[in-house]
């Protein structure tokens, strides 16, 4: 009797601390971090499976700056999105259920409005880059990032996933000068409906495309109707010296579809008694991500600097914020840097607009 007893005990104590192993693993699985695995599910991608619609083929470039058509034969549904234009392009075209992560927002107020609602939904976001083998462990099917994104001491080359049939897109405008050549609002275009074509939202894409070319030609008529080019300097401080983004930079090719003069359009740096010299009508300061919140306070500084008193940006209070998303390999937000320049440039004739709030969160 007294060993039936015992047999019965231990069974309800067996049985007790399986129930509180499976709650622990369950809250374990609940809080669980990229590195450990995000939303499995049991499809698994295959490149000889062809959904309706496809194959399709894209020419892109790759990690060792060549250009290769790959082929798709299906919309991607585990994605690793990499940086903002990457996150915000993919939401803008309707797919962000199916983006598994997103890394590279310093924080969710920097994120459009309209697509906040969006990226929250999405199971991880940080400005930390996982490795490749958290990477690998997650399954993707689709990597979406810059040039950087594929370095060898970050995610690796794109070899080594187009090798795994996981499909990579490195955004063109990211290889910065690596490529010689210009970067330009076309650029940005081609982007955007390439990544449609790959997801599957063509339609979509299309019409975002025609948006902002609406957008450009309406900045166009503007500069036009004022009948005169108003000069502009777009730059990056750097301690004593201003970096320009010149006539090869997307902010540069932006300003000059507008209607704007880009001043020094060949040089890539400046200091401040030539901007004095110079006396731009508009002053355009490119603030990157680690300084988004400290952006008021940067502009508060030229203002205030005396020996800046005299430039007739200072004078007319039209030194503008331009948040790097806005104008470096942007995608969809390529939209705010069109708008921010736009209303810099003809402030008498553009209605204000709130693209520079979202720089400080406003």
């Amino acid at each position: 009797m007294l060993r039936l007893r015992t047999k019965y005990t231990l069974c309800l104590l067996l049985i007790f601390i399986c129930i509180i192993s499976s709650a622990c693993r369950t809250n374990s699985q609940s809080e669980t971090a990229f590195e450990r695995g995000i939303n499995r599910d049991s499809i698994t991608y295959d490149s000889k499976i062809i959904e309706e619609g496809y194959p399709r083929e894209i020419k892109q470039l790759m990690s060792d700056g060549t250009e290769q058509t790959i082929r798709y034969t299906r919309a991607p549904h585990r994605i690793i999105a990499v940086w903002q234009n990457s996150i915000e392009t993919l939401l803008a075209l309707g797919v962000g259920k199916d983006i598994i992560a997103a890394i590279g927002v310093p924080d969710a107020e920097y994120i459009s409005p309209e697509y906040r609602e969006a990226y929250n939904q999405i199971p991880y976001k940080s400005m930390q880059m996982p490795d490749k083998e958290s990477v690998l462990y997650n399954e993707p099917d689709f990597i979406l990032g810059w040039y950087s994104t594929f370095g060898r001491s970050v995610f690796g080359n794109t070899a080594f996933y187009q090798d795994r049939q996981i499909g990579t897109y490195i955004a063109q405008s990211s290889y910065g000068r690596k490529l010689n050549k210009n970067h330009t609002l076309s650029e940005e275009y081609e982007y955007i409906l390439q990544i449609g074509e790959i997801v599957n939202r063509e339609e979509r894409a299309k019409q975002l495309v025609q948006s902002l070319e609406q957008q450009v030609n309406q900045g166009r008529e503007l500069g036009l109707s004022q009948g005169k080019k108003p000069l502009a300097l777009i730059v990056e401080l750097e301690g004593k010296d201003l970096r320009l983004y010149n006539e090869t930079t997307l902010a540069g090719n932006i300003i000059e579809q507008v209607g704007g003069e880009l001043l020094l359009p060949q040089e890539e740096r400046t200091g401040y008694e030539e901007l004095i010299t110079l006396n731009p009508d508009v002053l355009f300061v490119v603030i990157v991500e680690s300084e988004y919140k400290n952006a008021d306070k940067i502009v508060a500084r030229l203002y205030n600097n005396p020996a800046l008193q005299s430039l007739t940006s200072v004078k007319n209070h039209s030194i503008k914020i331009l948040p790097l998303y806005a104008v470096y390999s942007p995608g969809i937000r390529v939209k705010d840097g069109i708008q921010i320049i736009v209303d810099g440039l003809y402030p008498e004739l553009a209605k204000e607009g709130p693209h520079e709030k979202l720089v400080t969160g406003n």
